[in-house]
């Protein structure tokens, strides 16, 4: 058993414990789903829902804190290597079917990244609704991956256990 030396690591460590499980919850969700594009249609629908603002919140108190506190930031840096890494994955299985027309995967991965996590925010200040915020995370990941518009807000390309 690790001895923990003070609160910091405490923290940044529980944070750590619970970003990485809301990635590990997503990455089952989406593993039987069989195309890129429905893997996308999911993890949108996913993320985009109402429900998630506790996990929104603890993403943005670990940018907050991490401005501080380097325990913190590195534990931060390291959750978003592990969403870039699954999302890269993600993309690059889809370009590799013929999918996606991409030629900048990380870039992609960075730019769909921070949608999410401007999401994050609109979310917890109910900024929109749960309609807007499926269609204003699906229209500029369709755009840059030369989808058809409402490509990832159909419901039929997937139909997960939970349509919200």
């Amino acid at each position: 058993m690790h001895y923990i030396s003070d609160l910091e690591e405490l923290r940044a460590q529980t944070y750590s414990k619970l970003i990485l499980a809301e990635l590990s919850s997503i990455e089952r969700a989406i593993a039987p789903v069989p195309t890129g594009i429905g893997k996308l249609v999911e993890l949108v629908r996913l993320l985009s829902v109402t429900g998630r603002e506790e996990t929104a919140s603890l993403w943005l108190d670990g940018w907050t804190i991490g401005r501080l506190n380097a325990l913190m930031a590195a534990e931060v840096r390291s959750a978003m290597h592990a969403w870039q890494d699954f999302i890269e994955e993600l993309l690059s299985a889809g370009v590799h079917a013929g999918e996606f027309d991409l030629d900048d995967v990380s870039g992609c991965a960075w730019e769909i990244i921070a949608l999410f996590d401007g999401l994050n925010s609109h979310m917890l200040v109910a900024f929109g609704t749960p309609n807007e915020y499926k269609l204003r995370m699906a229209a500029p990941i369709e755009s840059r991956l030369g989808l058809q518009p409402g490509t990832l807000t159909s419901t039929t390309e997937f139909k997960g256990e939970d349509q919200s």
